[in-house]
């Protein structure tokens, strides 16, 4: 059924229904309208479409992020030991923690994302912009998304964590297999497997360069992170 159709009253909504991914804002009017708690049997999941509904979620202490532990509990045990090293690192995500650890972490992280720590890096953002834009002269068609709005930031990225920027091709490649699970990516058959095989070659990646700064440490944003902590804790 179209997800901007209607079954027994209420609006159905799923956002693999082609109609809604070629125009989805008819189907967000409907739910707002008509059905702004609205349950997905498709996503199995609530979909909030109203601002103050969703502001009370937010707020609400009764709700939490730390939803993956539950989500892991229930896999059968091989998709279990596949997801098994994604699932620890996602756990340590600020975005899937609660109070009181959220709360200590962002006080960890003060420091690093600190206004005057954010304008050190201006000199390189302009650098990275010229780079990008150097690299387009003389194109008779430029695609804006692809070939600036998305390299820009990531560069931006890999030079706070000092990631060579020759390494783009498979810092896109890790971060893009890690999405299709973070993602909720419902069309890719071996998702779980991508993701994990994302995963570990990041995590291994970046404990190398970790290792390395920690023996010759050199000033800048990732030596900053890598020292930051409160009361012992980092």
């Amino acid at each position: 059924m179209s997800g901007s159709a209607q079954a027994e009253g209420s609006v159905v909504y799923d956002p693999a229904d082609p109609q809604t991914m070629a125009n989805p804002f008819p189907i967000y009017q409907a739910l707002r309208r008509d059905d702004p708690v609205h349950w997905s049997p498709s996503l199995k999941s609530w979909v909030i479409t109203r601002y103050h509904d969703v502001r009370a979620v937010l707020t609400d202490s009764a709700m939490t992020v730390e939803r993956l532990s539950s989500f892991y509990a229930t896999l059968p045990s091989r998709e279990a030991e596949v997801l098994r090293d994604i699932v620890h690192y996602l756990n340590l995500w600020l975005a899937f923690q609660d109070p009181p650890s959220h709360t200590r972490l962002r006080r960890i992280l003060r420091g690093p994302f600190a206004g005057r720590a954010i304008d050190d890096l201006r000199p390189g953002i302009e650098d990275i912009v010229a780079h990008v834009l150097d690299g387009l002269e003389g194109r008779d068609r430029v695609d804006v998304i692809a070939d600036f709005a998305l390299l820009v930031p990531a560069y931006v990225i890999m030079d706070m964590l000092d990631v060579p920027r020759d390494k783009l091709a498979d810092f896109k490649r890790w971060s893009d297999d890690m999405a299709t699970f973070i993602g909720g990516s419902r069309n890719i058959d071996d998702k779980y497997e991508r993701a994990a095989r994302g995963c570990r070659a990041m995590s291994s990646y970046f404990r190398e360069i970790i290792e390395a700064r920690r023996a010759d440490p050199k000033p800048g944003f990732l030596m900053t992170m890598i020292e930051a902590g409160e009361d012992g804790q980092h």
